[in-house]
């Protein structure tokens, strides 16, 4: 027999003006709910539970009602900004903070949102000022965890800032994730014991991001080098991960789910003679294990481009054209450099093919980047608008996830306005699949990199698509990045020295009677003379490295031998 329906009960209010049965209304309720009033503590209560169950656009449908209603306070602003971020909606969530702020200045929490939703749109001067207030009103850790990550790519701090910046945040990380007991490896004395070898990273699965970790990787002399990875993220044991040369000697150990007091003690108890961290602060977790020691030596490489402030990293690798030894004050690790870029990589997986520049078919230069949101600050804005005024009729085209919003968009629009480029110069792109988002290379005749946080990935892809990138060497690590990478290759000639010279390096190229010829050269040809270029060659970053580790282990048998005879 068919049971029949159970008939729904008529919707009763309860005297806090939500539904009888105290839930919350359903996003089909939601438009009639809002039609009624209600008393403004109802609307708060209500958004602050539906923000609880992760429904972040209901409840922002129901913060705005009560700012309609201009009841809205201080922490009701506050959820508002945060929500909108959660979304990423950066530039209006950036208004609805700064209300926040206004109405009540002694909330760090309030300043710390403001401050990452600054730095998300690029306003690292700014971001770094509210981020610095918020570290002021709390004893948190998150305001200085923020102040440490963003401190190299913030123009209005010195090098000597970035390394304040970073031990206060180390210092207070000590009292979070303090060391503990181990009995690292006592690194070889002999070329008859292999070197254990321990690769720490969060992204072995990101194919496009992790070129110069398999260019190394895939070269190590596995006769000498024992290679242990130590993955915290999704790669499945190392099995059909893009761009790493499977070898069955290598060890993969899963550690996602260990502390990093569990971490240290794993890879103590493996006896690793040298652990390389891969992650620096993009995974921000992980910095406790460096309050620890674990191995024999501790060096950061790859995603380092600043000191990392850590106790316990002892090396930090760069190169010659990133690092200068005379900025060794400003590291807390010895520097150690390579004679060839220490992003040196090699093109495993799928790219798209090369094709012709566009301005052979519109008669017209489009400039481009594809570099994150937050490294498009105000004075790059300031210079690509002074490239795209000496170039009549040329267009600059920009692709990022935060482009996704349009409201994202016409924030970076007004900033262009600002400094006298109208909208319809420039060309916006919003997110897609890695084999898409490459695509967006095909629209772009010249590259325009960003300063004082370079492009590294971005770069990469660029020159392996033949398209020319405009950079020049800064005052920092961050800023010299993409000079590491063209230095050496065919497009070295378009790093500048300064500012100045990086604007006429691009306006030159952008009106040069012969810029299709020489655009259309630099096409055909890239891949085939990047590959017999060292910034390609990662037989010879793998030799290079392995020379530091032997150095490093030969000064360990001298200490030793001194240590001895005293």
């Amino acid at each position: 027999m068919k049971l029949p329906k159970r008939r729904r009960p008529k919707s009763v209010t309860s005297a806090n003006g939500l539904p009888s049965d105290n839930r919350l209304p359903s996003d089909a309720e939601l438009a009639g709910w809002l039609k009624v009033d209600r008393p403004p503590s109802v609307f708060r209560q209500s958004a602050h539970r539906l923000a609880e169950v992760n429904r972040p656009i209901a409840a922002l449908h129901v913060l705005d009602r009560l700012i309609g209603l201009q009841r809205a306070i201080a922490s009701d602003w506050k959820l508002t900004g945060q929500l909108l971020c959660q979304v990423g909606e950066f530039a209006q969530g950036l208004d609805a903070l700064r209300q926040s702020v206004e109405q009540d200045p002694t909330d760090p929490e309030a300043w710390h949102d403001l401050g990452r939703a600054s730095y998300k749109l690029g306003r690292t001067d700014r971001a770094f000022e509210e981020l610095t207030q918020a570290a002021k009103l709390s004893t948190d850790l998150s305001p200085l965890l923020a102040l440490a990550t963003m401190a190299p790519g913030a123009e209005s701090v010195s090098q000597e800032a970035i390394l304040h910046c970073r031990r206060s945040f180390a210092s207070k990380l000590v009292d979070v994730d303090p060391p503990i007991e181990t009995t690292p490896a006592t690194l070889p004395t002999t070329d008859q014991e292999k070197v254990r070898l321990g690769f720490l990273s969060s992204w072995f699965e990101k194919e496009n991001y992790m070129k110069p970790v398999w260019a190394l990787i895939n070269h190590l002399n596995r006769d000498r080098f024992e290679v242990h990875f130590f993955d915290d993220s999704d790669s499945k044991k190392g099995d059909g991960i893009a761009g790493y040369r499977f070898d069955g000697r290598d060890v993969w150990h899963e550690t996602s789910s260990l502390s990093n007091a569990d971490l240290a003690s794993l890879i103590a108890t493996i006896q690793v003679h040298i652990a390389i961290d891969l992650n620096a602060y993009s995974t921000p977790h992980r910095l406790g294990l460096f309050t620890k020691r674990f191995a024999g030596v501790q060096a950061a490489w790859f995603n380092m481009y600043a000191t990392s402030g850590l106790p316990e990293i002892d090396y930090i690798i760069g190169d010659q054209m990133a690092v200068d030894l005379k900025e060794a004050k400003y590291y807390s690790e010895t520097i150690a450099l390579l004679d060839q870029s220490y992003l040196t990589f090699e093109v495993t997986h799928q790219t798209p093919p090369v094709v012709e520049p566009p301005c052979l078919k519109t008669g017209s230069i489009t400039f481009g980047s594809l570099v994150t949101f937050y490294k498009i600050t105000p004075n790059v804005i300031r210079t690509w608008a002074e490239i795209l005024k000496q170039t009549p009729g040329a267009k600059l085209a920009l692709g990022n996830t935060e482009l996704k919003s349009k409201h994202n968009g016409q924030f970076l629009q007004d900033c262009f306005r600002a400094e006298g480029i109208e909208a319809y110069r420039l060309v916006l792109l919003g997110p897609a699949p890695h084999a898409a988002f490459l695509r967006y290379y095909d629209q772009f005749d010249i590259a325009l990199d960003a300063f004082p946080y370079n492009g590294g990935t971005t770069t990469m892809e660029a020159i392996w698509q033949g398209v020319p990138v405009i950079a020049f060497r800064g005052d920092r690590w961050a800023s010299r990045t993409s000079a590491s990478l063209l230095t050496g290759t065919p497009f070295e000639r378009f790093v500048a020295s300064d500012r100045e010279g990086y604007i006429k390096r691009a306006v030159e190229l952008a009106n040069s009677p012969q810029r299709g010829a020489i655009l259309g050269d630099l096409r055909r040809t890239a891949r085939e003379q990047l590959r017999a270029c060292s910034v390609c060659d990662g037989a010879g970053l793998a030799n290079s490295i392995q020379a530091l580790f032997e150095d490093w282990i030969k000064q360990n048998a001298i200490a030793i031998d001194k240590s001895t005879l005293s």
